[in-house]
């Protein structure tokens, strides 16, 4: 899945999910509840979006979050922007 993808999906409440694979090859990503696998590197850009927030289920204050989700300001917004009308020269 892309960036833009991945956005659409949480804008219509789908949670970004992060586990550690069972075949020892470190983190994996997916989109919850249809579990659709997402590569690492476009996670975490998704992460860092301003409007992504953690889904609040740190065991300890300084751990990582293993969930994230869209707020629901952005929700709403997310997809509804208006394109910028093309000028011709």
């Amino acid at each position: 899945m892309n960036l833009k993808q991945v956005l659409e999906a949480m804008s219509k409440g789908e949670v970004l999910c992060m586990g550690y694979s069972n075949e020892g090859n470190g983190k994996e990503y997916w989109l919850e509840p249809r579990r659709a696998m997402v590569r690492c590197d476009v996670a975490e850009r998704v992460i860092s979006i301003v409007g992504i927030e953690i889904g609040g289920d740190r065991l300890f204050t300084d751990a990582s979050s293993q969930t994230w989700k869209m707020n629901n300001e952005d929700r709403v917004t997310w997809g509804k922007r208006k394109k910028r009308k093309k000028h011709n020269a």
